[in-house]
């Protein structure tokens, strides 16, 4: 399947955050993508992880959100690795499903 946004060097290999976080900016200045805030997409991800199925104790630690006492952030970091995995398979799982939605609707 691959990725979402690639590498244009390597496309078994992911973009940075900075590249794709530059990208959508560059594009929102060039009226290309609507206005948006970096609030604004971790509130749309919040709510549309939760549609996908995405528990709401995995959706705060994939935002950081969850547990912020010194010992979760510095010595608990692995923990909750294979639940971020299963959340984010559910959430690509959407994503693409949601995706292939609107390109069956543009095509009809």
């Amino acid at each position: 399947m691959g990725w979402f946004f690639p590498t244009n060097k390597d496309p078994s290999k992911p973009v940075s955050h900075g590249t794709l976080y530059s990208f959508i900016w560059w594009q929102r200045d060039r009226c290309v993508v609507p206005h948006a805030t970096n609030r604004d997409l971790r509130c749309s991800f919040k709510m549309l992880a939760d549609e996908a199925g995405v528990p709401k104790e995995i959706r705060d630690r994939l935002q950081s959100h969850a547990l912020q006492d010194v010992s979760s952030k510095q010595y608990d970091r692995w923990n909750y690795m294979a639940g971020k995995r299963a959340g984010m398979a559910k959430w690509d799982e959407f994503v693409r499903a949601t995706l292939g939605k609107k390109r069956l609707k543009a095509a009809a």
